[in-house]
């Protein structure tokens, strides 16, 4: 434990050298960027370690933080050691007087220190799950689990055949998820090394809005609106990276915005090229998290092309500003963003496998691989904007939220107020005499994550829209709330909007908790709209504080087969069935191994893939496919036995232990089973 501490605070201090590289200009973007440090370091520390040296292990991961701290000092030192040391005084002192000030003027609006409670509230309950109950989520048990398995357990950062989108998907967020996994030896709190991604989607919103000229409690507002937003809060417990990617989406933008804002310090140049690359390392770390964040890259180039044509009339600026500037920003990019799509490229032949995309071959588009089979009854055969118009006015009435919820997952107040106020505040900026921040980049980036989106209606899919038209909001609310605005009437309607949104935000974020979507294996449960089960709040806590939690949970009391595998053991799986969820067997203190045969159709076969790879159980699945072989090894007694009863399969396939057993008619103590409709299984004779 004092490793994976000493590790983190390493990473911290050298997050912490932005301190001493920036100028102590605006301090709304500081917290930003150590955020953006922060993740960048376990990010390039893991790359480096697992994935250039081999060396995916406690120690070499320390010393490689260590590495990464005295690189991002040696980077920042200014000629002189007075400099340095007068910047880092003088950012910590703007930090510390902006919280103070901010805490101060947030608890003189009640409005918002209502809903900023309203979201500590609702994050420290989602982090308390994730310490108390293993991982539940269908795709983090499907893959995004099975990579930190895997990684953790060969020291590396290998390939995982055992699920293709594990193999294939861009995985940064699972990246940072394992960093205490490989101290720990558990994937347990993975969930909540997510949280600083969160943090950072919540800080990028009110950066953004700081930039266009709201009030600090309306940027405050809104970057806990999107805190709260149903499909965001949702999976603060889960491996889904939806709104993770999402929030380094808006970080990235929340940077690439702010560009000419270090035009304003003593030496501009130095600083631009500073946040550029930072700006740089923000856009990697978006598009190594998901490949549908690569619209992010049009969109940080059109954030920052406008800001340096202006900057370019300056004659101090002028001389190979531009190409300095790509050049920076490129490079962070490629370290940070690309291993993972140079992996499946050199592994798949195509750096979107599975998906055809960008002319690259693939098994098919996102719609027919993932969208297709997952459109709830009520929006199939509507078209595009029907689908999404339905999507969002469910959002209005009463229901439980899940992690993968598909109506209505942007809850009330999108289509009440951020929808409208963002449309207002749009109007309002392009009309201002002083317009200041990224208006029009921030409106063309919601119409593009909702255009280029494979469905529009899933929430989940276009969070980057609601992170870019939540400043906006706030910028409406701050020109309404001015006293030159009109009148009383308008300043009237901002309270009546902050007051309203302060009650939609805690009425659906209790919605959101009221139920879970976990399914117990004794307890009642309830069904949400799309007929996925969920358990009351009260019931769940009181299965967190179970000793015996996991077994009580779906799908993990559905492994109990696997009680008498020791610790240690290697279950081989067939190519022709895989199961659906590989993170189970390999067990949330990864005591067990997984591999992948080929596909043998005799006993003898297989017993030698086996051996070769040092595995002693295997799972054969009862269907058509695996029918032959399965009666070969049921014939082969003196080298498989069945370890598991029928009601224990696990989802349609028994666990074989191979060894030597006693041929048949050897004298062994028998046991039988009575079964139903009169018949009896006997183990031995």
């Amino acid at each position: 434990m004092w490793l994976l501490a000493m590790s983190i605070a390493f990473v911290g201090l050298g997050a912490c050298a932005i301190l001493a590289a920036k100028a102590p200009v605006r301090t709304h973007d500081l917290p930003v960027l150590l955020v953006t440090g922060a993740l960048a370091g376990f990010t390039l520390v893991s790359l480096g370690v697992g994935g250039l040296f081999s060396s995916y292990r406690p120690v070499p991961l320390a010393v490689g933080a260590a590495v990464y701290a005295v690189l991002c000092w040696g980077l920042a030192w200014a000629p002189g050691r007075s400099r340095m040391s007068c910047r880092v005084r003088a950012n910590l002192r703007l930090l510390r007087a902006c919280m103070s000030f901010t805490a101060r003027h947030t608890w003189r609006h009640p409005v918002t220190a209502l809903v900023f409670l309203v979201a500590a509230a609702v994050y420290g309950l989602r982090a308390w799950l994730s310490l108390h109950l293993p991982a539940a989520d269908y795709d983090g048990l499907m893959y995004h689990l099975v990579g930190p398995d895997k990684w953790v357990q060969a020291g590396r950062l290998v390939h995982t055949p055992e699920n293709l989108w594990a193999d294939t998907y861009p995985m940064g967020v699972e990246l940072v998820a394992a960093w205490p996994s490989v101290y720990l030896h558990s994937v347990q709190y993975a969930p909540l090394a997510q949280l600083p991604c969160y943090l950072l989607g919540g800080l990028s919103v009110l950066s953004l809005a700081r930039q266009l000229g709201a009030r600090r409690s309306h940027a405050l507002l809104a970057g806990c609106a999107f805190l709260l937003t149903p499909a965001v809060f949702a999976q603060a417990n889960t491996l889904y990276v939806d709104a993770s990617s999402a929030s380094l989406d808006l970080g990235a933008l929340s940077l690439a915005a702010g560009l000419s804002e270090a035009a304003l310090a003593v030496r501009p140049r130095k600083q631009i090229l500073l946040r550029t690359a930072a700006t740089g390392l923000a856009t990697g770390l978006a598009i190594g998290s998901k490949t549908s964040n690569l619209i992010i890259l049009p969109l940080v180039a059109l954030a920052i092309l406008p800001q340096l044509l202006r900057l370019q009339n300056r004659k101090a600026l002028h001389r190979g500003l531009p190409g300095r500037v790509v050049v920076v920003w490129a490079l962070p990019v490629l370290a940070v963003g690309s291993w993972w799509y140079l992996r499946t490229w050199i592994a798949y032949g195509s750096p979107f496998y599975p998906v055809s995309l960008l002319g690259f071959p693939g098994r098919g588009s996102v719609e027919e691989l993932v969208i297709g089979h997952n459109v709830p009854m009520a929006l199939r055969g509507a078209g595009r904007l029907s689908q999404t118009w339905t999507s969002w006015a469910d959002g209005l009435r009463t229901h439980y939220v899940g992690y993968d919820i598909r109506l209505g997952g942007l809850g009330p107040t999108w289509l009440l107020l951020i929808l409208p106020g963002a449309l207002v505040g749009l109007v309002l900026w392009l009309h201002s005499p002083r317009r200041r921040g990224p208006g029009r980049v921030l409106g063309f980036a919601a119409v593009l994550g909702m255009a280029v989106s494979p469905a529009s209606w899933w929430a989940r899919y276009v969070l980057i829209s609601v992170g870019t038209l939540l400043p906006l909001a706030a910028y409406a609310l701050t020109r309404l709330s001015r006293p030159r605005a009109g009148g009383r009437l308008p300043r009237l309607l901002a309270v009546g909007v902050r007051a309203s949104a302060a009650g939609l935000l805690a009425l659906s974020s209790w919605w959101g908790q009221s139920a879970l979507p976990i399914t117990t294996q004794q307890d009642p449960t309830v069904h949400g709209p799309d007929g996925q089960p969920f358990t009351p709040l009260h019931t769940v806590i009181d299965l967190a504080e179970h000793p015996d939690a996991a077994a009580r949970i779906w799908p993990w009391f559905g492994y109990d087969a696997l009680a008498e595998v020791p610790d240690g053991s290697v279950i081989a799986l067939l190519q022709s069935h895989v199961q659906p969820f590989v993170h189970p067997l390999i067990g949330s203190r990864l005591q067990r191994r997984t591999t992948v045969l080929g596909n043998p159709t005799t006993a003898d076969e297989l017993a030698q893939q086996m051996h070769a790879a040092r595995a002693h159980y295997v799972l054969l699945d009862n269907s058509r496919i695996a029918q032959q072989l399965v009666s070969a090894v049921l014939s082969d007694s003196t080298h498989f036995r069945l370890m598991n009863r029928p009601e224990q399969r696990i989802f349609g396939a028994d666990l074989y232990e191979l060894g030597s057993f006693p041929a048949a008619g050897t004298s062994l103590p028998s046991k039988a089973l009575y079964l139903p409709d009169g018949q009896v299984e006997v183990t031995g004779t």
